[in-house]
């Protein structure tokens, strides 16, 4: 829970939020630091508080996920170290978070992850897209996913479709399912199909036999 966990906040502004207009944008920049991350969002926007036009970058560096994923409120596998940072801008009441870069450092046997690239997109609806480009253990790995709006009439209980894809290491899995809210979190359920020549660069990466 986020309450577990002590965060300190730093957070400076300028210019003065009365003088700020279009000659003169409002920059920003917020730490919020913990024992095990620290989160950074500098940027600017055309006046003080206007967040829908925000442009800049933010950066998570932590010692493991346990944190940022409290800081996310999301559910995250565990890692070693890690350091993520993207561009991000907010218009039309969506946040995107492109040029993704970054190194995760491995955790419990698992290989370390090499950010290459993507783009994260969600709205206030909470529909979401995602691309990704990465590095394990050198090979490449790409992933997409994206829900779409439930079919009306909806409410907040409605499953939306989602469809994800996800290349690793010569094989292809592609998946369709729906997102539904559990408890106030997201819950996936998939049907998928696997496709590939062979399994031996994903038992390589795996370090196990595929059954």
């Amino acid at each position: 829970m986020l309450q577990d966990i002590q965060f300190n906040l730093a957070f400076k502004a300028e210019p003065d939020a009365k003088l700020s207009g279009p000659d003169h944008p409002w920059s920003i920049h917020l730490d919020v630091q913990s024992a095990d991350l620290v989160a950074t969002i500098e940027g600017r926007m055309p006046r003080a508080f206007a967040w829908q036009q925000f442009a800049g970058r933010i950066a998570f560096h932590g010692e493991q996920a346990k944190h940022l994923a409290l800081l996310l409120d999301i559910d995250l596998p565990s890692t070693g170290p890690f350091d993520i940072s993207a561009a991000m801008h907010t218009a039309d009441d969506a946040i995107t978070l492109n040029s993704l870069k970054g190194r995760i450092k491995g955790f419990s046997g698992l290989h370390d992850i090499e950010l290459a690239g993507g783009e994260f997109i969600i709205d206030r609806n909470a529909l979401l897209k995602l691309e990704l480009q990465a590095l394990i253990a050198d090979m490449p790995l790409a992933l997409q996913l994206e829900t779409n709006p439930p079919s009306p009439p909806a409410t907040e209980d409605t499953p939306r479709p989602v469809t994800a894809a996800l290349q690793i290491a010569d094989v292809e899995l592609d998946l369709q399912g729906t997102m539904t809210a559990v408890d106030g979190q997201p819950h996936l359920a998939f049907e998928g199909q696997l496709q590939g020549q062979n399994f031996d660069n994903l038992t390589k990466l795996l370090g196990r036999e595929l059954p």
